[in-house]
Parts: structure tokens; sequence; C-alpha cells
């Protein structure tokens, strides 16, 4: 839709007090369905779920990034692929065994953003989840890593 149909729907659900939400969801990309087929056939296999954005690797692209994303990297990026982790990896609070982060992947900085402020967050962050089920997967996310998403 375009920005004027988007409003003009915002203005409908205001009036009939309809609370309208909007959301982003990889549980339908081609390449997850692929990935999982694939994993499907093969015992034993590791998925990896990869989220890559196309800021530049300086202080004042990622301090503007992480201001306008103050929420940080797990909310705002890799949530997408946390989601991917509940709907097919059987992952929730409950049955989490444990978290195994990638520290030589995974790199967090503070740096001033445009107000001046500092903020503290992941430029990129690597872990593995394992549940008590036994499934384990893994979510890498890299604010520079480019512009592509995809699994392995």
């Amino acid at each position: 839709p375009t920005v004027k149909e988007l409003e003009e729907m915002r203005d409908v659900a205001a009036e009939k007090g309809v609370e309208v939400l909007m959301g982003y969801n990889k549980n339908v990309c081609k390449y997850v369905r692929k990935t999982r087929e694939f994993a499907a056939t093969v015992p034993g296999s590791h998925v990896t779920f990869v989220s890559n954005n196309a800021y530049e690797n300086t202080p004042e692209s990622l301090g503007e990034c992480f201001e306008r994303n103050a929420e940080g990297m797990l909310k705002n990026m890799a949530i997408h692929e946390l989601a991917l982790l509940v709907s097919f990896y059987d992952v929730t609070v409950e049955n989490i065994e444990s978290v195994t982060a990638d520290k030589e992947f995974s790199s967090m900085q503070t740096l001033p953003g445009p107000s001046g402020k500092e903020f503290t967050d992941f430029d990129k962050i690597k872990f593995t989840i394992k549940t008590k089920t036994g499934k384990e997967v893994s979510v890498a996310a890299d604010r520079c890593g480019g512009t592509d998403s995809y699994a392995t």
C-alpha cells in the first residue's frame, strides 16, 4: 500500500477504535523453507540464521544506528530470527537448556549518537540456543554485514 492508503487505514482504525499491529515475519521466506527442508534430510545438521544490515562500519554510522534503534540489536534486528526459533525449533523460555555466545564473532560498542548521548549495543552478535528437547540452532546478526539475510 501507498503512504496515503496506510494513513487512510490508520484513520479508519482510529475512528472504529480498532488497534492495528504490524510486523515482519520470515516464516514464509523461501530461504527459510529451503534451509529447513534441506536440514531435515541431513542427520545431525545444524542451522544458523544470518541477518545483515548495511551500515558503514564507522563510529558515526553505528552511533546513529544505535540511537535510532535504542531498543537494541536483539529487539530491533535479531527479533525476526528469534521468531523463527520459536516457530520451528521449540524455543520457549521454559524450554531453553542453554545459550552459548560466540565471543569471537560478537562485538559490542559504546558510541555517541547524533544527539551526543552515548549508546551501547552490539554491532554484531552470534549465539547458539539448545533446547531441553534436544534441538540446537544458531543466530548471527551483523549491522555491517551487507544487505542479505540467509541461513546455512
